[in-house]
């Protein structure tokens, strides 16, 4: 009898213990936190935050967030593993604290400010790896930090910069929506979408967004030398020659500008379908937008090659009626038109010579100097140049 009695006390004792033990894994978790293990303070506060009677309170999710954010901050290398991300884990409990407590409630007020400590960490962890170049992970605390404090334009702008870096463009477009609906928007976040659009070969797509942005940013001239550019893709010639004149206003030292100019008109001026009058005129505004070019580009290769190959034609043109006359013809002609082509070969020599002296290893430029010195009768001259 007395032997049962035992028997009976002590399954009693134990089934206590094994409660008192299941009840007490929130103070377990608080002692070894305090004592600084903290795989066993996981491990408690793990099984308190799964258990019916705990699981339910405040208290408890307020000290799991305490001990995850302790991971995430320690600098010992046994306890930076025991999450893959702690400081996640750590924001999810204080709002599942928040959630549970009252609005003025001591875990509530605590919590908050945690999560005021969290965001800032994940912030400057960000900026830290970004400036370390691991752009994933900074893409990552970045958006940690906007997942506490949405809608910051700064966090924004910073997520969208690491998301570029790291490869991301859908993330990296549906940012740039999401600050332009915050009214948020530089000439940048423009060029950057109208790029991705013409990567894509959505060239129609490309011109919309940066005429969109020129809208916001009439006087940017990135953005109107980017509206130039996609509208000469599409060959009209006109409009194009009206928008690098909106570009001229805005940038007029701009030597790019009026090479581009100088090219279109030079097109025009080869265009059977304009009358002669009209191609001549074409030319000559070639040659005065190439001029252009040099006064504030004296070294630039294709304006120096095109004023030269302007020339060398006209001395080609004159040089071929003077072959196709008759011998009357050329004894009363011929020294006369001679002497105009060789004048167009001399116009022309100067600017083969500068744009070869810029690009020797160009074949069109070498070759069309080549010719020009055969030209003019200097063959030791051309002879240097190898073809």
């Amino acid at each position: 009898m007395k032997k049962t009695l035992l028997l009976a006390i002590g399954l009693i004792c134990l089934n206590n213990a094994l409660l008192y033990a299941q009840k007490d894994a929130l103070t377990s978790a608080f002692f070894y936190q305090k004592d600084g293990r903290l795989d066993k303070a996981k491990e408690e506060i793990d099984r308190a935050t799964t258990d019916e009677s705990t699981k339910v309170k405040a208290k408890t999710w307020y000290f799991r967030g305490t001990i995850y954010q302790d991971i995430a901050f320690t600098e010992k290398p046994e306890y930076k593993g025991l999450s893959a991300d702690p400081i996640k884990e750590a924001y999810e409990a204080f709002k599942k604290t928040i959630a549970l407590d009252t609005k003025s409630g001591e875990y509530t007020k605590s919590s908050n400010n945690y999560i005021e400590q969290i965001w800032g960490f994940s912030f400057n962890d960000g900026v830290k790896k970004y400036q370390a170049k691991d752009f994933t992970g900074a893409l990552k605390s970045y958006e940690m930090s906007n997942t506490i404090k949405s809608g910051d334009t700064l966090t924004l702008l910073y997520i969208a910069y690491a998301a570029e870096a790291s490869g991301n463009v859908e993330r990296v477009k549906s940012i740039y929506q999401e600050l332009f609906t915050l009214n948020r928007r530089t000439p940048d976040m423009y060029r950057s979408l109208s790029n991705y659009a013409q990567k894509e070969g959505k060239q129609s797509d490309a011109l919309r967004i940066t005429q969109e942005g020129r809208k916001f940013f009439p006087t940017d001239k990135a953005l109107a030398i980017d509206e130039l550019a996609l509208i000469s893709a599409t060959g009209d010639l006109d409009k194009s020659i009206s928008k690098i004149e909106e570009g001229i206003v805005l940038d007029p030292t701009n030597a790019s500008l009026y090479l581009s100019l100088g090219s279109i008109y030079d097109k025009q001026s080869a265009d059977s379908k304009k009358t002669p009058v009209e191609r001549t005129a074409a030319k000559k505004k070639a040659l005065e937008y190439y001029a252009k070019t040099l006064e504030y580009s004296p070294d630039n290769v294709d304006a120096n090659y095109n004023i030269g190959v302007n020339h060398f034609n006209e001395g080609v043109t004159v040089s071929k009626k003077v072959n196709d006359m008759t011998l009357n013809d050329y004894n009363k002609f011929g020294k006369k038109l001679e002497a105009q082509a060789k004048d167009h070969y001399v116009k022309a020599l100067p600017f083969f010579e500068r744009s070869y002296a810029k690009a020797a290893d160009d074949k069109s430029v070498r070759t069309s100097l080549k010719r020009c010195y055969l030209a003019l009768g200097r063959k030791p001259d051309a002879d240097k140049l190898a073809d």
